[in-house]
């Protein structure tokens, strides 16, 4: 049976799938500056500093994903399904 949130999590997360990694990266960065301090979100689930840190382990990781070396990129990959999973939670 599907449920309300799969087909939530589905549109939320739709998008950030199909991006590039330099689109995502500057978007992640973007709703990072846009929530932090920001007084209409008192309390996000995640805390921003847990997203926070999640951004900058990812673009810290893009960077060295650009050697093309496997493990590099593999680690990328999942730096990148960890942010998009918190994004969601965060737009829930």
């Amino acid at each position: 049976m599907t449920k309300t949130s799969d087909l939530y999590d589905g549109v939320v997360a739709r998008p950030y799938n199909s991006w590039s990694d330099i689109k995502f990266s500057a978007e992640m960065q973007k709703v990072q500056t846009s929530m932090t301090g920001n007084i209409l979100f008192p309390s996000p689930v995640p805390t921003m500093k847990v997203f926070s840190a999640a951004v900058t382990d990812y673009v810290s990781q893009l960077a060295k994903a650009g050697t093309r070396d496997a493990n590099a990129v593999a680690a990328k990959n999942v730096r990148r399904k960890n942010l998009i999973a918190l994004v969601v939670q965060l737009g829930y």
